[in-house]
């Protein structure tokens, strides 16, 4: 998003600090995540590492499946389908927060599991990271009308969708991205 006035920036900043605008990822992860749920681990600074801000991202799976992968002393590979929100604008927030609670982002350099990486990688033919900024939502800053974004899914995404049986805007995902 771009504002091509200090004014309409002013007015923008206030909304994100009145979480008026909302914001929806699509991602997949490593495991099985619950069915819903917030993250609520504060984050170091990206600025200074012995402070830590408050951090919020709330998630809802929208789909999870196995493949025969073996991983570790397990013979397959969970993964997660998951819309998730965040309520706060910490760097890499979302990344943090899911390897924080052991379900790393698959195709995260930074954050994620190497192995799965990996596989994907060699599965879709290309090294990505399965984070889709889906979805941007806020009020017109001089009318007031709600306006709402939402980016389309590349051929890479509908690798996933056709090798985890399921597509979150087919029929049994539908109304699950609103």
């Amino acid at each position: 998003m771009m504002a091509f006035s200090s004014e309409v920036a002013g007015l923008m900043q206030a909304q994100f600090k009145a979480e008026k605008v909302r914001k929806a990822y699509l991602l997949m992860c490593r495991g099985w995540v619950p069915e819903s749920g917030s993250f609520l681990d504060p984050l170091r600074s990206d600025h200074d590492p012995e402070v830590l801000k408050e951090a919020c991202t709330d998630f809802f799976r929208l789909h999870h499946f196995e493949l025969p992968l073996p991983s570790g002393r397990y013979s397959t590979s969970r993964f997660s389908m998951v819309l998730a929100s965040p309520r706060t604008g910490r760097f890499h927030q979302i990344r943090r927060h899911f390897k924080g609670s052991s379900h790393p982002l698959i195709g995260d350099s930074v954050y994620g599991d190497g192995r799965q990486n990996r596989f994907w990688r060699e599965l879709s033919g290309e090294s990505r990271l399965y984070l889709l900024a889906w979805m941007l939502s806020f009020d017109h800053p001089r009318t007031g009308d709600r306006m709402e974004f939402r980016s389309r899914f590349t051929g890479s995404w509908h690798r996933v969708f056709d090798v985890a049986g399921f597509c979150p805007l087919g029929d049994s995902g539908a109304g699950r991205l609103v």
